[in-house]
């Protein structure tokens, strides 16, 4: 009876059986059982997974609750996909250990930063 919530369940769950899978892989490469070892791109692996396992039940049980409610399907699905694709983006973006993306411009330097909350006060 809860399709959508099963499909959404399954497929997350094959997204964190990847992360789990991946998380013991480099720490088996890296010679690393407990902790990060100073290993950059295990702390990376750690802190997705954890993410991952932190957020997802919550939010399964809550699109679990829009199906018991007879939300709309559309609006259902479109949660989960949101959910999917949200975390695997996040998954992969969070694993990658030289981040492409640079702050620049305005929020760059802290007294510009003071300037725009502040104006010329």
């Amino acid at each position: 009876m809860f399709i959508a919530t099963s499909v959404y369940a399954s497929l997350l769950g094959l997204l964190f059986i990847f992360l789990t899978i991946r998380t013991i892989g480099l720490r088996r490469s890296n010679k690393v059982a407990l902790g990060t070892g100073g290993v950059a791109a295990l702390e990376r692996a750690i802190r997705a997974h954890s993410n991952f396992s932190e957020y997802v039940p919550l939010s399964l049980f809550l699109i679990l609750c829009a199906e018991l409610q007879g939300v709309h399907s559309l609006i259902v699905n479109g949660i989960g996909i949101l959910l999917l694709t949200g975390r695997a983006i996040h998954a992969y973006g969070i694993s990658q250990v030289e981040e492409k993306i640079q702050l620049s411009g305005y929020w760059n330097d802290n007294e510009d930063r003071q300037h725009c909350l502040w104006g010329n006060v």
